[in-house]
């Protein structure tokens, strides 16, 4: 059987939030220090730019959608318990 517990949110969020952070990184590491990480693999005029924005947006895409998951299950687990309501002693 599988006892761990299920992640309250899609894990392709948790992907996508991870890459996010990642283009973030890459570009914060080339524009401040001087690092032409992502320049030698994409001949793109202020890619580092480019590459914070993208990955920003990513995150914050990604965490919106987690939040809205919980959000959606505990909404779920609260109807779920008035449904049943339970006996007094």
């Amino acid at each position: 059987m599988n006892d761990k517990p299920a992640l309250p949110f899609p894990p392709l969020l948790l992907v996508l939030d991870g890459i996010g952070a990642l283009l973030v990184a890459l570009g914060v590491a080339e524009r401040v220090g001087d690092m032409p990480l992502l320049s030698r693999v994409v001949a793109v005029p202020d890619i580092d730019l480019i590459a914070i924005v993208a990955g920003g947006l990513m995150m914050a895409v990604a965490m919106a959608g987690i939040v809205r998951a919980i959000l959606e299950k505990a909404k779920a687990a609260r109807a779920q318990e008035t449904s049943f309501p339970r006996s007094r002693k």
